[in-house]
């Protein structure tokens, strides 16, 4: 990536006079905004400020949209959408997901405020099982969604059937280069 693009990227996600976060077009994905559009309780993306962690990751991985992720964590063949919205004045991790006629919003777990200092991927059962330890997904079910704490544990969430539920709770241990001389 060009060097004068990125730091105009950065730039603009630093910056403290940013554009609302309903204005940034860059993660409205066809599904978030079929989402917005059909759920009647008023969902939008809240305005969203990195930590100083987040902001240097952010750049280094080319990270645009760390709070939502999408990937059929179902297992039946559609897209899902997993990130942090606000409802009612109430901050959460909430997932859209795919149903036999449709999608249903589900919320998975509700945040005092805007998280700053995490960011979401995705795992699939063998890679989380190295990651993470033992851990068992539902016949189909390919992928969990992953909440990635800067400086703290990560929490796996993979479908249980009718939600989106915490799978195992882990921390990544980076492995130190062993010098010999």
């Amino acid at each position: 990536m060009n060097k004068g693009l990125l730091f105009a990227l950065v730039a603009t996600i630093l910056a403290p006079n940013s554009a609302l976060a309903d204005e940034n077009d860059i993660c409205d994905t066809k599904l978030y905004k079929q989402m917005v559009g059909s759920i009647k309780q008023g969902v939008k993306r809240p305005n969203f400020r990195p930590s100083k962690a987040l902001s240097k990751l952010m750049s280094e991985d080319e990270m645009l949209c760390p709070l939502q992720i999408e990937r059929d964590f179902n297992g039946d063949n559609q897209n899902d959408w997993v990130g942090v919205i606000e409802q009612n004045g109430e901050i959460s991790l909430s997932a859209y997901m795919s149903v036999k006629n449709g999608y249903q919003l589900i919320k998975i777990k509700q945040y005092p405020r805007v998280p700053n200092n995490l960011y979401f991927d995705t795992s699939s059962e063998k890679t989380l099982r190295n990651r993470a330890g033992f851990v068992a997904f539902l016949p189909n079910v390919k992928f969990a969604a992953v909440e990635n704490i800067i400086d703290g544990n990560s929490i796996a969430y993979a479908w249980s059937g009718s939600t989106m539920q915490k799978l195992i709770d882990f921390k990544i241990v980076k492995k130190k280069k062993v010098r010999l001389d």
